[in-house]
C-alpha cells in the first residue's frame, strides 16, 4: 500500500527539479510524492510541470494550503520560511512533519543562533557598513544615518517588538516538527543548541555522479591546491575573517581563491571581492 506525502517548496526550479529526482528514485513503489511550489505574484493556484511531474503553484499565503495540508499525513517542509511555520503552526496535530534543512532557516531564523554566526571582522565590517543591511526611510532614520552607533540604537530599538514576535512564531513552528534532515554533525549541533525532541535522518540534494563519472576513484585523488570560500555572497560565511586567517598561510600567494558568490547580498559580494583583492590581487576568482 502506497503512502502519499506531501512536499512544500519554495520558488527555487533548480532544487525543486533535483528534490523531484532524488523522490523518484528513493520511493518508486511505496509512496506517492505530491509537490506544491508556493510562489509569489499569484493569486490564484494553477499547475505546472517538472522533470515530468505535475506541480502545483499557490500563492505564497498559508490559507490557499490549508485544506491540501488538513487531508495530508506526512509533510516535507523543504526551507522553513514564514508561511511555512505559518502552515506548521495551524496543522492538526496528526500531521507528521519531516523539515528539509536549508541552512538559512535554521542559522539566521531561530533566537539562539541569529546573528551569532559572525566573527570579528565580519562584525566590525556590519557596523562600518549598517546603512547597507539595514536601511530604513523616515525623517528620524535618515538623520540617524550620519551618527552610525545611533542608527543602529534607533533600529534595534524599533525592531524589538517584531523580532519577539517573529521569534516567538519561529519557535512555535520549529517545536512542532518532528523529523529534521540534514548532516549528522549539524543534527548533533542543533540538538545541543535547542534541546528539539525531533528526530534527525539524512536527505542530500545531489550526489558527486552527478557531477563527475562514475568511473572516478576519488580515493586515487589527492586534495587540490586552492581554495574555495563559502558559497554565497552572505554574511555568515565570515569571507573577511578567512581572509585574514588565511593570508597567513605560508605558500598563499601561489593558490587561486574562489569566492562562489552568484546569491546573496549583491553590494556585499563586491565588497568581498574588493577585499580580497587587496590582500590577494590577481589570485581571486569570483
Amino acid at each position: 500500500m502506497q503512502i502519499t506525502c506531501l512536499h512544500i517548496l519554495p520558488d527555487d526550479i533548480k532544487h525543486v527539479a533535483n528534490i523531484i529526482k532524488m523522490f523518484r528514485c528513493a520511493s518508486p513503489d511505496c509512496c506517492r510524492n505530491e509537490y506544491i511550489i508556493l510562489k509569489d505574484n499569484i493569486t490564484e493556484p494553477n499547475t505546472t510541470t517538472i522533470s515530468g511531474t505535475p506541480v502545483k503553484l499557490y500563492p505564497n499565503n498559508s490559507q490557499f494550503i490549508s485544506g491540501k495540508v488538513s487531508e495530508s499525513k506526512y509533510i516535507f517542509i523543504h526551507f522553513l520560511g514564514k508561511t511555512q511555520q505559518e502552515i506548521v503552526v495551524k496543522a492538526p496535530m496528526n500531521i507528521i512533519f519531516i523539515w528539509v534543512l536549508w541552512g538559512w532557516d535554521f542559522y539566521c531564523c531561530h533566537p539562539k543562533i541569529k546573528n551569532k554566526l559572525f566573527e570579528q571582522e565580519t562584525r566590525k565590517f556590519i557596523n562600518r557598513n549598517y546603512n547597507l543591511f539595514y536601511d530604513y526611510n523616515g525623517i528620524v532614520a535618515r538623520n540617524l544615518k550620519i551618527v552610525p552607533h545611533l542608527y543602529r540604537l534607533y533600529l534595534s530599538l524599533r525592531s524589538f517588538p517584531e523580532n519577539i514576535r517573529q521569534g516567538r512564531h519561529y519557535l512555535n513552528a520549529f517545536n512542532r516538527i518532528n523529523f529534521i534532515s540534514c548532516f549528522q554533525e549539524e543534527f548533533d549541533y542543533i540538538k545541543e543548541v535547542t534541546n528539539t525532541n525531533a528526530k534527525g535522518i539524512n536527505f542530500y540534494f545531489n550526489s558527486l555522479n552527478e557531477y563527475f563519472p562514475e568511473s572516478i576513484d576519488f580515493s586515487q585523488h589527492s586534495c587540490g591546491t586552492n581554495i574555495i570560500l563559502g558559497n554565497s555572497a552572505t554574511l555568515e560565511n565570515n569571507h573577511l575573517d578567512i581572509f585574514k586567517s588565511i593570508s597567513l598561510l605560508p605558500g598563499i600567494n601561489e593558490k587561486k581563491i574562489l569566492l562562489p558568490l552568484t546569491y546573496g547580498h549583491t553590494q556585499y559580494g563586491q565588497l568581498v571581492i574588493e577585499n580580497g583583492q587587496k590582500l590577494f590581487n590577481k589570485n581571486i576568482i569570483a
